[in-house]
């Protein structure tokens, strides 16, 4: 049977087009799980050690040759180096590595590696948006041997944020004069509930009571009117009635 509700071109132009899938594209919770270190355990951890680019941890230290792993933060690079005491052999465990030698720069994925034999003119880089992971088999006390030829760029990002903006602590008040401002404010209030009470007793007008500083409060020359007690108040002890519709006399 023909609908024309369903064979509008409208609904059918509608139907045709793909449905968006709420499943599909790179969760945030993937983004955060990629960020930081991912080949080393927490027990390695606690023997890193500081860098200007990020930190390190030395694996091995032989009598020859020493295998050291470092955490590289993005927005760094090296400068120009060369050592011609010894060799050294780059690996990639995470994130991306820019090695550039005569001119040529070579893009060091996770997973590859690169020889550097002594001698050889080299720069290593990182990424503008990516920390690197890298692990170094190298000659001992090789980054000690190292000739600087071009400045270095050492931009610590992570090490940037995690320090305070004022490292100086706010300024603390004295103790005595916290007591001393408490004092004044319980006088204060029991000198204007012994003004209230005594005008209760009396009938009379109140006047306000002084401020914390024990100067008369001027403030308001209009003296307060105290009102007149209701029923039951002016009872001492247990009230025989009860304030509320019987308190004032009504049935």
């Amino acid at each position: 049977m023909y609908n024309p509700t369903r064979m509008n071109p409208n609904n059918l132009k509608r139907n045709s087009q793909r449905r968006y899938n709420p499943h599909a594209g790179r969760k945030h919770s993937d983004i955060i799980a990629n960020q930081g270190p991912k080949s080393v355990f927490i027990s390695d951890l606690a023997q890193r050690i500081s860098t200007d680019r990020g930190w390190k941890i030395v694996h091995f230290e032989g009598e020859d040759f020493e295998v050291v792993y470092e955490y590289i933060c993005s927005k760094n690079a090296t400068g120009k180096i060369v050592n011609k005491e010894g060799d050294r052999c780059i690996r990639v465990l995470s994130g991306q590595i820019f090695l550039t030698v005569n001119a040529d720069q070579i893009s060091l994925r996770t997973g590859q590696a690169y020889p550097i034999p002594k001698g050889l003119e080299y720069e290593l880089a990182t990424l503008g948006t990516e920390d690197a992971e890298v692990l170094f088999c190298q000659k001992r006390d090789y980054e000690k041997e190292i000739e600087q030829l071009t400045e270095s760029t050492a931009q610590n990002a992570k090490m940037i944020a995690v320090m305070p903006k004022d490292p100086t602590l706010p300024s603390r008040i004295s103790s005595d004069k916290a007591k001393l401002a408490a004092s004044k404010i319980q006088e204060q209030r029991d000198a204007r509930e012994k003004i209230l009470r005594s005008a209760m007793d009396r009938g009379q007008p109140m006047k306000a009571p002084a401020n914390i500083t024990g100067e008369e409060n001027t403030q308001s020359s209009a003296p307060i009117k105290a009102r007149p007690p209701l029923a039951g108040q002016n009872v001492s002890g247990f009230s025989p009635m009860p304030v509320g519709a019987r308190g004032f006399g009504d049935d």
